[in-house]
């Protein structure tokens, strides 16, 4: 599943040229979306590096967009979970996906599959506790009956072959699509971490940048 940025910066300073190279290495980032027996994982496949300055490059690239997770979901519970790490520890964020999805009668072919779209709105907190709203736009095909795509998207009657995340900051779109692989094996789920809901995790981030800030 290839990743496409397509915002556009327009300092000159340092620090802007940081940043398009860090937006310009998402580009080349690629994911992959496993599905068995009713459970997805979504990670990144891992890449080899030509040097440090990339492999540096790439995980600002991957933390910026939240990339550096893996994402699993539940499709008959309709529940998502990601794996990640915080300040040195590893938590498994479990919540309900709680998207509700609008269809909207257009359609468009990907990667040889009839697609149709669709829009919801994804609302989480911020680092100052606030509530903000993310446009999240899909295109699903019907022709592939797995309820699910990129990161914790679930809930559409079909697999998301492309999702945009706001107003076109990042786009992930399948480049290749295996049905009944047979390299495709059992999906194993973390148990040897601690398990927490979001907003657990909320409280946690939340301290711990008030403590950074505190200091």
């Amino acid at each position: 599943m290839n990743i496409q940025n397509d915002s556009i910066f327009k300092l000159e300073n340092d620090r802007g040229k940081m940043v398009r190279l860090v937006f310009n290495e998402i580009n080349s980032i690629q994911m992959e979306l496993v599905y068995f027996d009713g459970i997805t994982e979504f990670k990144e496949i891992p890449k080899i590096f030509i040097s440090k300055k990339q492999e540096s490059f790439q995980k600002l690239a991957n933390k910026s967009a939240r990339l550096n997770e893996v994402y699993y979901t539940n499709i008959e519970n309709k529940t998502s979970s990601v794996f990640k790490t915080f300040g040195g520890v590893d938590y498994f964020i479990t919540s309900d996906s709680g998207l509700n999805w609008m269809l909207i009668n257009e359609n468009k072919e990907i990667g040889g599959f009839n697609c149709q779209k669709a829009e919801t709105i994804y609302t989480y907190k911020d680092r100052k506790d606030n509530y903000q709203n993310l446009k999240i736009t899909a295109w699903y095909s019907p022709e592939i009956q797995i309820s699910s795509g990129p990161k914790n998207y679930i809930g559409l009657p079909g697999l998301i072959l492309e999702l945009t995340e706001g107003d076109d900051f990042l786009t992930f779109q399948a480049s290749k699509i295996q049905i009944n692989s047979k390299d495709i094996s059992k999906i194993h789920i973390p148990n040897d971490v601690e398990n927490i809901t979001r907003n657990e995790f909320s409280l946690i981030t939340k301290e711990s940048y008030n403590q950074f800030f505190k200091n």
